[in-house]
């Protein structure tokens, strides 16, 4: 039974060697406003210092516990893990070289109060070095076939932990698209995800940060995505996943790939990456221009 005045919010994170990044994961979350959490971590066969880092956070603040697995067995299996022995009546999960904003799990709960949505999702901030830029501002609700098209929830969702009981978790034998999996068979069987416009959750996008996004390994994934779910998806889903594992990969997607897989989204997709790529090459050439003027001026002022 859910208290609806102040229920327990579990917060799960896999990590593995990372060290010098969770602290700013785990601090995110113990600063929440929302106090009533609790943050299980799965050390997933680390080798660095994280397993003392764990030790310290969890000797000083009673929120929060961590598992170990002596050899590395994934994230999905140490995702599974921790939502096994989670005592929340919600449940959220969190990377460990990610952060929340400080209000995340409040605005989920109040949306969760106010509307009754229980798979919640938000958008994110895309963060590096130097820059951080907002993601889609969409808001609204994600029905099973607009998520047959693409993964529009994202890495991360707010749901009742009863509901990923249900399903077994995260199906550890996905090379990729993991998250993908999970969230279409929550929303399957569950009902829509209702997605907020306000971004709470900042996604690093540092080059060498490792994030399984391209090569065989995410092709595997979309393989594996495709053939689970084949039976509820529609022709159109097909087509736009075709495209997303293209876009997944980093691969060019070409005028045959479209004429092929048409549909709206993969034409918005492919305007949107024409027009990139038409910015990226006028942008270059008029800088090589301007280059080549200034050095010729130069020759004829020295002549």
């Amino acid at each position: 039974m859910v208290n609806q005045e102040d229920p327990l919010v579990t917060v799960y994170m896999p990590t593995h060697n990372r060290g010098d990044l969770i602290r700013k994961a785990i601090d995110s979350v113990l600063n929440q406003t929302y106090k009533n959490i609790e943050l299980i971590i799965c050390n997933d066969g680390s080798s660095d210092h994280t397993s003392s880092i764990l030790e310290e956070y969890s000797s000083k603040d009673n929120r929060v516990r961590y598992l170990t697995n002596e050899t590395s067995k994934g994230a999905c299996f140490s995702r599974n893990r921790c939502i096994e022995i989670a005592r929340g009546d919600f449940i959220t999960g969190i990377d460990d070289d990610d952060e929340f904003t400080d209000k995340r799990i409040e605005i989920f709960l109040n949306a969760f109060r106010v509307m009754g949505h229980s798979i919640l999702s938000a958008s994110r901030i895309y963060k590096d070095q130097s820059n951080e830029k907002l993601g889609d501002l969409f808001e609204g609700k994600i029905d099973i076939k607009m998520l047959g098209d693409a993964n529009m929830i994202g890495n991360q969702l707010f749901t009742k932990t009863s509901y990923i009981r249900s399903l077994h978790g995260f199906d550890a034998n996905f090379p990729a698209w993991q998250d993908y999996d999970m969230w279409y068979r929550l929303v399957k069987k569950y009902g829509y995800c209702f997605k907020l416009s306000e971004p709470t959750y900042i996604f690093y996008v540092d080059e060498d940060r490792p994030r399984i996004t391209t090569g065989s390994r995410a092709h595997a994934g979309y393989l594996m995505f495709i053939d689970k779910h084949k039976a509820s998806l529609s022709k159109s889903n097909f087509k736009s996943l075709y495209v997303q594992d293209l876009i997944n990969r980093g691969q060019p997607i070409t005028f045959n790939d479209l004429s092929k897989h048409l549909t709206y989204l993969n034409l918005k997709i492919f305007i949107k990456y024409k027009l990139k790529s038409y910015y990226f090459i006028t942008r270059l050439y008029t800088l090589f221009f301007k280059k080549n003027r200034r050095m010729e001026r130069m020759n004829d002022g020295n002549n």
